[in-house]
Formats: C-alpha cells, structure tokens, sequence
C-alpha cells in the first residue's frame, strides 16, 4: 500500500496495480487492495484464482526454480507476475518491508512466550514437552478456542511448546519457529539430526553489540534478513517473475532506506504491540486509518483446503506407500499420519505436506 500510495503521488497519470484473489476468504485480500487502488486511483487489475489455474502451475515448479523450493506462495507469486507481464514489463514489489521494520507477528509473539516459559526451570520444561507431546491435539485446540486463542496462534504455540525440551533461550524459540529441523527426527529413515545453519550468520560475539545485536528482537531482524528475505522471499519473487519475463524491483531494499531501518529506535518499528510502526504511521498520509488497521496475514494460498478438496487425489498419488518405499528415504507411517491428521481436521500440517 506504501509503495504503491508514494508511486501514485509522483506520477501524472494512474499506475498500474495488479494482485490475485481466491474464492476462500481466509485468504482473500482482494477487496481490500480494491479498496485502496481505488482511494488512491489507480488503474487497478486483479484475478481471482481457482485450484485448476494453481494447478497447473506446480508442473512448471522444477523448470521455473531450479531446485526444491516448497514456499506454497510461489504459485500465487508466478499468477500475480503473468498478470502484471500482460501490461507491464518492470514493476514493483513491497518485500522487504517487514523485514526492516518489524512486520512479522513472530517479533510479538516470541517475547510474550518467553517472558512466560523463561521462569519455568529447563528440567521442568522438560517434562512440561513430554506431556503435551502425548496428549490429544483435539483437545488441545478446543481448550485453546476457548481461550480465545486463533487457530493460526494455536499452531505456532502447540509447536513451540513441543520442543520446550531444547529451547534454552529466546534464539532457541525464535529458531524452533522459523525451522522444521525435527522433521528429521519422525520423517527420515535412519534420520541423523543436522545443525541448523542459522546460527552461523550471527557475527562474533565481539561485534553483536556494535552491530546493535544486544537484543532479541534486532537478532531476529538480523537472521530474517540474513536469511528468510534473501533465500525465499526475494528468490521466489526474482524466478516467478522472470519466468513471465518480468523485471521486479523492491524499492524498500534501497541501501539508504535499509541503513535508515538500522539507525532508528526499535519503537519506531513495534510500538504497543504495532507492528512496522513508522510504515503505518507514513501511510495516514496517503490513505484511511481504517484501510491501514488490519493483522498482518501472509501472500499464500489455500494449499491446505485444496488438499483436501481438488488437490486430494494429486496429492495422496504421491504418498502411497509403494512411492514412499520406493524411494526409501521417509518412513511412510509417518507421512501417512501427517495426511490422515491433516485429512480429518485434527492439525493443519498444510506447509510440511507441501514441502
């Protein structure tokens, strides 16, 4: 909204804006990018995409990314670039935006959690893993509703407290997040555990403070940066949109705008449990307050419905048990237990089965 409001100020006649709908609503954040192209005046483009149409993209997958790559949004991503390819041959994008200015709810939510576990002794969280690990997820999940606790916030919980048995400090739950390195432990047949490689993007301990690394929350941005932004989100963009030979640019990733992120005070990026902060605060500017004050939901699509629906029979095709044996690499009960858990409703394990 940021970029698009400032290129629109600048420019005599409408930009062209383009983004890509689903009949889901959970995911659907067309109306809302209709809305404010039209506050702002743009000549606006949308599609909304059905399951064939994203479909018959994941046969394109391996020529388009060059390797395995499982972010699901790099389907809407490749939609949203042959739109725009259709009228435009350079557009821009607004990634970088959360990774400079606090947009991501996992900022928020990791210090509440650790500020509430942090008190319990490790050997006791211990324990504390063990038992959830065995109880029933369904449970679970209804006491956490009752609670008032969102499903999507449910999930990352429910995972995080499950390896309380290594989280250590604030960097092991951050880490325990943004990674499924325990996939190994259940999936792989004569699993070794590999070392996440995280860690080694951190600098010397010499230099944390003079880079500003004191805090967790800069820690965070830093590896999110170091890693995420490059090795995702800027990949997926760059190879879907060349594939529809279009040019992309993130204006956010200015160098001068990405050292201004450095220089200023972390309240400028979260403030009373805001997050990106100074980014909204700019944005008043150009539109509503009403259009700005919305929670923060990522570019995906509905993978895991579709795999219950129109993606059911493409999907388990791929996981039988001759397949997975074949192969010899997964142990097939437990990929099956993930479907059957996904298939019933018991856990949206949507990410992991796309992977």
């Amino acid at each position: 909204s940021l970029i698009t409001s400032v290129m629109q100020s600048v420019s005599n006649q409408p930009i062209k804006t383009f983004t890509i709908g689903f009949n889901e609503s959970e995911y659907d954040e067309s109306h809302f990018a209709r809305e404010i192209s039209k506050h702002l005046g743009t000549d606006h483009n949308e599609l909304i995409v059905t399951p064939k149409e994203s479909m018959d993209v994941i046969p394109l997958l391996p020529e388009i990314y060059d390797e395995p790559f499982s972010d699901s949004s790099q389907i809407p991503t490749f939609l949203v670039s042959k739109l725009a390819k259709t009228q435009v041959t350079v557009s821009l994008s607004g990634d970088g935006g959360d990774e400079l200015f606090g947009g991501y709810n996992r900022y928020l939510y990791t210090k509440k959690f650790w500020n509430k576990i942090s008190a319990i002794p490790f050997s006791a969280r211990k324990l504390i893993a063990i038992i959830i690990k065995n109880l029933p997820i369904n449970s679970l999940r209804g006491a956490s509703l009752k609670a008032g606790i969102s499903s999507n916030i449910f999930e990352k919980i429910y995972k995080a407290t499950k390896r309380l048995d290594y989280v250590k400090d604030i960097d092991d739950l951050y880490l325990s997040l943004v990674t499924d390195s325990f996939l190994s432990e259940d999936f792989i047949v004569n699993h070794k555990i590999l070392p996440s490689i995280l860690p080694s993007h951190f600098p010397s301990k010499n230099h944390m403070n003079e880079l500003g690394l004191n805090s967790s929350f800069n820690r965070m941005m830093y590896l999110d940066q170091q890693t995420y932004l490059t090795d995702d989100i800027l990949c997926k963009v760059d190879r879907a949109a060349m594939s529809n030979s279009l040019e992309t640019r993130a204006p956010f990733l200015d160098h001068r705008i990405a050292e201004f992120s450095w220089q200023i005070p972390n309240e400028f990026k979260i403030k009373n449990n805001q997050t990106k902060f100074l980014l909204r605060e700019t944005l008043r500017d150009y539109i509503p307050v009403s259009m700005i004050d919305r929670p923060k939901t990522g570019f995906g699509i509905p993978i895991g419905e579709w795999l219950k629906g129109p993606l059911f029979e493409w999907g388990e095709s791929l996981i039988t048990k001759e397949k997975i044996s074949d192969k010899g690499y997964l142990n097939y009960d437990e990929v099956n237990k993930c479907w059957q858990e996904h298939q019933s409703g018991q856990f949206n394990w949507s990410s992991r089965l796309w992977t």
